[in-house]
């Protein structure tokens, strides 16, 4: 029997080691941690539809990680958006997306081709970061068709609570879209030379389906005229009840005038 030559254990084999172990199990820590492959995973399991024919914008897309996941799994219409030129060109050059257009989110808005075209809208790297007020969620609700999906990563704060919580609980109970899911988990930052590590910092990913807001108003409607028929009731009750006791203290004011007399 031939046995492998011994290796002396020292800092440098130790390092060479650690970072092949480490590349041999990076894909399963970047399934397990990083945002842009976590918000692909969470749309694989929501879509029903072809792959060939769902459409997808990717908004904030970066340097295209999105896109790269999203076409090795066979999704073909992707459609990017970033303000930055210099990380546009690297996502082009990835080769993944089917549009890349150069635009900042909160100043105006894409052109009307844009409305209702898409099957999902995710922001896997944008939302998660200060700034944004409730109006960066019309825009995607904006973008999505109606039963269509809303992924994005969402800021935590010091107190791991969904700092857009407010904003999010008032667009469901408005009838702008329902929760789906979410996930959190500690974020596996990639480093250069394709490696990474967990950071200690915890991310959470949702997922909204857009629903129809007519029928929230629809339904307002209804329930503001209901509660306006029953106000109405209850004052005629009210006036009825005046009157009749009314009534009463006058009859008994007359009985006890003619007992007087």
């Amino acid at each position: 029997m031939v046995y492998p030559p011994e290796v002396e254990l020292n800092s440098e084999t130790m390092q060479g080691c650690l970072k092949e172990l480490s590349g041999k199990y990076s894909d399963q820590y970047t399934s397990s941690g990083f945002p842009p492959k976590i918000c692909t995973l969470i749309l694989k399991e929501l879509i029903s539809t072809n792959k060939l024919k769902c459409q997808i914008l990717d908004l904030g897309c970066g340097k295209g990680y999105v896109g790269e996941y999203l076409r090795a799994d066979g999704f073909l219409h992707i459609t990017g958006i970033d303000c930055s030129k210099s990380l546009l060109q690297t996502a082009k050059a990835s080769k993944c997306y089917e549009h890349l257009e150069k635009h900042v989110v909160g100043q105006g808005e894409l052109d009307e081709s844009h409305h209702g075209k898409y099957d999902v809208v995710i922001s896997a790297s944008m939302i998660n970061n200060d700034g944004w007020e409730k109006d960066v969620f019309h825009t995607m609700m904006k973008y999505v068709k109606m039963g269509g999906f809303i992924i994005f990563t969402t800021k935590l704060n010091l107190n791991q609570e969904n700092q857009y919580e407010e904003e999010i609980s008032t667009l469901s109970q408005e009838m702008h879209w329902k929760f789906v899911t979410d996930h959190t988990f500690y974020r596996y930052d990639k480093l250069c030379g394709g490696q990474g590590k967990f950071s200690n910092k915890l991310v959470k990913v949702v997922a909204y389906q857009r629903t129809d807001h007519n029928e929230y108003l629809i339904r307002e409607k209804d329930r503001l005229e209901a509660e306006a028929i029953e106000f109405e009731r209850k004052q005629r009750e009210m006036e009825e009840r005046i009157k009749l006791k009314e009534a009463k203290l006058n009859k008994n004011a007359n009985e006890r005038a003619n007992r007087k007399m």
